[in-house]
């Protein structure tokens, strides 16, 4: 097992990071445009008089950065070459968005509004596994100039992540479809021309089929955006929004009739891997920041970093972000190697854990701060942000049920394999240590056959009233793990009844 960064995302990062110095730094300190990342950040960034929609200006500087990147060779990782990408794996991006998130607050990399120079170009990438030709047609050159895109109506107000629930229908209507439903944290819509919004077309509350998606035009009759959602850091562009008797074609379908829910994964899977990594890098920022202020910040005449209270934390602190990046870097390989769907458990533990650390190492290093983590630098800025720049679907950790459970509801993992297996001739019991019993394996078998036929007549510990355990000896099956009658109990012909 090798864990060394692959060579081309090594000098992936050595190049992106020249680019950086070279080209970003000088313009964030060009026109003031600092203070779209210090303590005036919230106000520069908001237009206050279109409900705390991001500010033009701050759009508009996002989109010149995102030019420059993809003049660089950088904007487009992950697409494949033919579209002017590097072929990127999900590997390489966790790498290269850990990277990028532990330089801090930047025109590089902004977690809050999910802008980077490295862009995830999920939209895309599911235009090309799941659009029709005519949909490629459409979409594609727009997707990647950046002057055609969607948004993304996933998430429902009373359901939050669990898709399988939504309320949402979708009904034949002639040669196309009607849409009535409503959609909540529907990001960038304020922007987007089409909202890819999933409903259900088929089946009952809680079935994984039956589910499909739409490419739905936002200024289309009945589409409204109720509100925008405002959030722990302004400004916002989160909308609430409702459909009322909207009505599309047949050629609107995305990704086939009744396979909405194989989109959705296929998007949650890319992106939080992504998201995932991205906290991590903040995390690591965060901790980072703290160490250097400790060892130079010397209260009482010694540097901070020689108290215990402070060097425990953050090797505490430290240590989960090792085995984090550990998980995060097989979870992306497994997403390269065995496909998007092989590891959604995990990645599920990834973006629970990595938006769980992050929280704690900004909470933490401002602790170390002091009054300085509410300091006006950026740096200390972005101490404060840590706790809530994280981006999309990825502000609050995800249930952690959907670890135990696939994308259409399924229980998975080793209880629910466990609950699958039947006994076979092959299930075999193993002696207790100090047990003298020597059993054919057909008897054992035997022995459990019983032993599931008698427990109608024994109490709720499994053995009959009135009995005691013979704890130092017996037989365990290596399935269920029950114990058996032990050699003593064999010997003498006892009528006690095996254990359950």
């Amino acid at each position: 097992m090798d864990f060394t960064i692959p060579k081309d995302v090594a000098d992936f990062l050595a190049d992106m990071d020249a680019f950086i110095e070279r080209e970003l730094r000088p313009l964030e300190r060009a026109d003031d445009n600092i203070r779209f990342f210090d303590h005036r950040r919230e106000d520069a960034r908001t237009d206050w008089h279109r409900g705390g929609l991001p500010n033009e200006e701050w759009e508009a500087l996002l989109r010149k950065v995102r030019t420059m990147a993809d003049a660089a060779g950088f904007y487009r990782y992950p697409l494949p070459r033919q579209y002017g990408g590097r072929d990127g794996t999900n590997l390489g991006m966790a790498i290269i968005r850990e990277d990028l998130a532990a330089k801090g607050l930047g025109l590089h990399c902004d977690l809050q509004t999910e802008h980077s120079i490295v862009s995830n170009h999920v939209g895309l990438l599911l235009m090309l596994e799941y659009g029709t030709e005519v949909q490629k047609e459409r979409f594609l050159a727009g997707l990647l100039d950046g002057s055609l895109g969607f948004a993304f109506g996933i998430t429902e107000p009373e359901h939050g992540s669990d898709a399988t629930h939504m309320e949402t229908r979708a009904r034949r209507d002639g040669n196309g479809w009607r849409i009535d439903g409503e959609k909540t944290w529907n990001t960038g819509v304020h922007t987007a021309p089409y909202d890819l919004i999933f409903a259900r077309t088929r089946g009952h509350a809680g079935d994984g089929d039956g589910i499909t998606a739409f490419l739905v035009p936002t200024d289309a009759s009945g589409f409204k955006i109720e509100e925008y959602l405002w959030t722990f850091n302004m400004p916002t562009d989160h909308a609430r929004i409702s459909l009322t008797d909207v009505r599309v074609p047949d050629e609107a379908v995305f990704g086939g009739e009744g396979r909405g829910l194989q989109v959705v994964q296929h998007f949650f899977n890319e992106n939080r891997i992504r998201q995932a990594a991205s906290s991590l890098g903040a995390a690591q920022y965060c901790i980072d920041e703290a160490v250097a202020y400790a060892k130079v910040r010397k209260p009482f005449g010694k540097p901070l970093a020689a108290n215990q209270a402070i060097q425990f934390p953050l090797v505490e602190l430290q240590t989960q972000c090792e085995m984090l990046r550990a998980l995060i870097h097989k979870t992306a390989w497994l997403m390269d190697v065995e496909g998007t769907f092989s590891a959604s458990d995990k990645v599920s533990m990834c973006n629970y854990w990595a938006n769980r650390l992050c929280c704690e190492a900004a909470d933490r290093a401002m602790q170390v701060a002091r009054r300085r983590g509410n300091d006006r630098r950026p740096a200390d800025r972005g101490l404060h942000d840590g706790s809530g720049g994280v981006g999309l679907g990825a502000r609050l950790p995800p249930p952690r049920g959907a670890v135990l459970r696939d994308p259409a509801g399924r229980p998975r993992g080793v209880r629910a394999a466990a609950r699958r297996r039947r006994l076979s001739p092959q299930h075999r019991f193993v002696p207790k240590t100090g047990c003298a019993v020597a059993a054919e394996p057909a008897a054992r078998l035997h022995l459990h056959e019983a032993s599931s036929a008698g427990r109608t007549s024994r109490g709720r510990s499994g053995r009959p009233a009135g009995s005691r355990s013979r704890r130092g000896s017996g037989w365990r099956c290596a399935g269920c793990r029950r114990r058996r009658p032990g050699a003593a109990a064999l010997q003498t012909g006892s009528s006690r009844q095996p254990e359950g």
